[in-house]
């Protein structure tokens, strides 16, 4: 079971798309809630579980669908979600209870904690629709367009004046921004399946599984390569093979008719010789064309005389 420090899990963080001024606190957040341990797990009494660094609830298994949540990335990368949707850091009870303090560096500005739970108290104030767009931000799996983005942080800072400022200005702002946000979840709609197409999934894109994943691929695709290759080569080798066999065929035949025809015409020679020695067999087919051409040649000078 791998730990971390509070350096390592700023790092992490960061390294997930965490914004850096937060980095302390989330830092904290993770070793009040895990111990720093990778492999941390409390199941509750509703059944759900809080599982690895910044011990993610498994009702939230949207943020980390197909991934191992235990992977410190993965991990991060839904912590990052949960900090930024309707709850914020609300989301973790070891914030609204003030017990990730005692983990910040002793150089921690004083009041931070302070000042970050009045602003997470604005954002849920002036954001009653958040969870909607939460929920169809989860869906899409894709950042924010930055009109929307800028807005949302014109937003929390506007609504965290006029909380100092009095509550009558809150109210009214929180009926202008409803307002708002149902147009901007229309605009965000078509924004985001824009992004969509080049989007990339972090946790598959640094996940241990996702890494083996594209090595089996590679893999899968060398092998297929290799066995086309052999077939190819087995083929080719099969072809030169029955061409060989070919040609040493129709020499063999060559040679056989040539041999044929030799002795034939040795045989014709022979008996030819024999006959006009008077010792050859006057009825023997080589006789008989003998006969037949002396015949023709005697006719032949006869019509010429």
């Amino acid at each position: 079971m791998a730990k971390y420090n509070f350096k390592q899990i700023e790092n992490i963080w960061v390294k997930n798309g965490g914004s850096k001024k937060l980095a302390p606190v989330m830092a904290a957040i993770a070793l009040a809630e895990s111990g720093g341990y990778t492999q941390a797990k409390h199941k509750n009494s509703n059944g759900t579980i809080d599982q690895g660094l910044w011990q993610i609830n498994s009702s939230n298994y949207k943020l980390y669908k197909g991934h191992n949540i235990y992977d410190v990335n993965v991990n991060a990368h839904a912590a990052k979600r949960l900090a930024e949707g309707g709850n914020g850091l609300g989301n973790w009870t070891t914030y609204t209870s003030g017990a990730y303090k005692k983990y910040l560096p002793k150089n921690y500005p004083k009041g931070q904690g302070v000042i970050s739970t009045l602003r997470g108290i604005g954002d849920a104030a002036i954001h009653p629709v958040r969870d909607v767009q939460q929920v169809v931000g989860a869906a899409g799996n894709v950042a924010a367009s930055p009109i929307e983005s800028a807005l949302t942080w014109f937003g929390k800072r506007l609504g965290f004046a006029l909380i100092i400022m009095g509550g009558g200005g809150l109210i009214l702002l929180g009926l202008l921004l409803i307002g708002a946000d149902l147009g901007l979840a229309a605009f965000a709609g078509a924004s985001r399946t824009r992004a969509g197409r080049g989007a990339v999934n972090l946790a598959t894109k640094v996940t241990p599984a996702g890494k083996a994943a594209k090595a089996a691929k590679a893999t899968g695709v060398a092998r297929k390569a290799e066995v086309h290759g052999q077939k190819v080569r087995l083929g080719e080798a099969k072809i030169k093979t029955e061409q060989a066999r070919a040609t040493e065929l129709r020499t063999r035949t060559r040679h056989r008719a040539a041999m044929a025809k030799q002795s034939k015409s040795q045989t014709e020679r022979t008996e030819r010789e024999a006959y006009l020695r008077g010792a050859g067999d006057a009825a023997s087919p080589t006789m008989a064309k003998v006969r037949r051409q002396r015949e023709a040649r005697e006719r032949k000078g006869r019509k010429a005389a």
